[in-house]
């Protein structure tokens, strides 16, 4: 999915409600105490484009999740931010995979609570798209956690359906792996028929 981002150039800066008084070095703002609750930094693979952020918690060494002042994902590299607008960036998110869940949700509640930052765009943040790149490593480890997230997660996604069903039939996962896939799919597939043949409180719709 593609998102309009809120970029500028240093000639429009003023113009995006920037404070007056603020000195870029390196891409990023130092500003008084007044304007400190967003960064500035230089997007990576643009020639002079900036985008206000704020940090929310750390990835791993060297990387920062963020959110951008319009509301889109962003990661902090070494270099400068990433928007997170296309699938493949999500590579970079793959290492979350590496916690639960549920802990993951709270420590993102935290940082948005910390950073005055609506609960709601928590809710909205892109599990589908960090399992799903977790799905297409062709790895038994990425796969398997990407299957302890995906399970944690109420809503559906078909072409998350996909991914598992090809990893269900390939030669590279172990039949423990394909096993497990198969398990899950027909428990999600179970759930779903349930729910979309009964009323909220599973009475059957007529």
């Amino acid at each position: 999915m593609m998102f309009k981002m809120d970029i500028r150039n240093k000639e429009v800066m003023a113009g995006y409600g920037l404070p007056v008084n603020h000195t870029v070095w390196g891409g990023e703002s130092k500003m008084s105490d007044e304007g400190q609750r967003y960064k500035t930094s230089h997007i990576i693979d643009s020639e002079d484009m900036l985008l206000n952020w704020k940090p929310l918690m750390q990835i791993n060494t060297g990387s920062m999740l963020g959110l951008s002042e319009n509301g889109h994902w962003i990661i902090e590299e070494q270099t400068g931010v990433r928007v997170l607008d296309e699938t493949w960036k999500f590579n970079r998110l793959m290492v979350l995979l590496e916690r639960q869940i549920t802990e993951f949700r709270q420590e993102l509640i935290n940082a948005a609570i910390t950073c005055t930052i609506d609960n709601d765009i928590v809710r909205e943040f892109p599990f589908y798209e960090v399992v799903k790149v977790g799905f297409e490593q062709k790895s038994e480890y990425w796969v398997e956690l990407a299957l302890n997230w995906w399970i944690m997660l109420p809503q559906e996604n078909e072409e998350i359906i996909k991914s598992l069903e090809k990893i269900e039939i390939s030669k590279w996962a172990s039949q423990k792996l394909r096993h497990r896939i198969k398990k899950e799919l027909r428990t999600r597939r179970a759930f779903l028929s349930f729910t979309s043949g009964s009323g909220c409180n599973g009475v059957e719709k007529r």
